[in-house]
């Protein structure tokens, strides 16, 4: 696949998981009980409509984030993109292991995130954050390739004519 095709996942990824950050804070409250139990108490201010609000287009800011690396032979913006998505990635892996321990009964569930949701997190959050690493990963990395690709066959052309 060719960074663009990456990028363009990357951005998908990203506005699909910001729906719900952006329909929480219009006051829908449909799949929040998969985040927390009691989502004000285990979130704080960041339950507040303003914060979900916002961080629903930081999902998104990414999302162009990666697009921009994927059409500028920017050095600076494909390190961006890493680290996004090294961020993605471990972020996701820690609540693997935080909500594995959680759903195997090694670590006790606080109670405002409660069994349910914590099964969610493991199920479906973790993994999505996890998927979100690997694609802007892939971005990132294919930008680099790609890019040399390119320089190579440049030089290439330039020696042949």
């Amino acid at each position: 696949m060719t960074t663009g095709s990456w990028a363009a996942l990357a951005f998908a990824w990203s506005v699909l998981f910001a729906l719900p950050n952006l329909l929480w804070a219009a006051g829908f409250d449909s799949g929040s009980e998969t985040i927390a139990a009691d989502p004000d108490a285990a979130l704080g201010w960041g339950a507040e409509p303003w914060a979900l609000a916002l961080a629903g287009i930081a999902k998104i800011a990414i999302g162009v984030v990666a697009l921009a690396a994927a059409s500028r032979d920017e050095g600076w913006l494909r390190r961006v993109v890493l680290v996004i998505g090294a961020g993605l990635l471990i972020y996701g892996l820690g609540n693997v292991v935080q909500h594995g321990l959680f759903v195997g009964g090694i670590l006790e569930v606080p109670e405002s995130l409660g069994g349910y949701a914590s099964r969610w997190h493991l199920l479906l959050w973790a993994p999505l954050w996890l998927l979100g690493g690997f694609l802007f990963l892939m971005t990132g990395w294919r930008s680099g390739r790609d890019r040399v690709e390119w320089r190579q066959e440049s030089v290439k052309e330039e020696t042949t004519t």
